[in-house]
């Protein structure tokens, strides 16, 4: 199948129309966004965990009352990463809090 101008202008207006309406939706809807962070090492490593700790913490502080963040840290793969997340408050309990560790 060939890309033509018609069709790359049909796929733009149908992203430029469901963005606004998403866009509406999101105003509508005034309680901030909960977000859950899962570490598999220390936030204190300086490493690769401290790093995405450092970007979450600088979203907290971009979005302000807009996002609610939680993190784990020490999270080994494989099935006690899962019981983590599964555990990771639910949609609408989510706040901030202090480092918990897994392990």
């Amino acid at each position: 199948m060939r890309t033509t101008r018609r069709t790359v202008t049909k796929w733009l207006g149908a992203t430029a129309a469901s963005t606004a309406l998403l866009g509406r939706a999101r105003l509508a809807y005034a309680e901030p966004y909960k977000v859950g962070f899962v570490y598999v090492g220390p936030v204190e490593d300086f490493g690769y965990t401290h790093q995405h700790d450092v970007g979450r913490r600088d979203v907290e502080q971009a979005l302000g009352d807009k996002i609610k963040t939680t993190y784990v840290e020490n999270v080994k793969e494989g099935p006690d990463s899962e019981r983590v997340i599964r555990e990771l408050p639910p949609p609408g309990t989510a706040s901030s809090s202090p480092p918990r560790s897994a392990s």
